[in-house]
């Protein structure tokens, strides 16, 4: 769509990607309730499925958005906040 825009307010102020550590941090959480080692499995698999995921739809905003989104990608982290 022509109106698309970068939306850094809320959490993605922060982080580019808040639906995939919500999933990634109720994965872990489910470590501490289900202590199983496919636990851990799956979040190494969740890890890389999302981060793939991630960085094709970046690469498609970058494309569509140019530069306001290049520069949201140097200022934010991924899965969790630059310090």
């Amino acid at each position: 769509k022509e109106s698309h825009r970068v939306i850094d307010s809320g959490p993605y102020a922060y982080i580019r990607h808040p639906m995939y550590t919500i999933y990634m941090s109720w994965i872990v959480s489910t470590l501490l309730f289900l202590p199983h080692y496919t636990v851990p499995v799956l979040f190494l698999m969740a890890l890389t499925g999302f981060s793939l995921m991630a960085k094709r739809e970046e690469h498609m905003l970058c494309k569509a958005l140019g530069e306001p989104y290049e520069t949201y990608l140097k200022r934010t982290g991924m899965f969790l906040p630059k310090w």
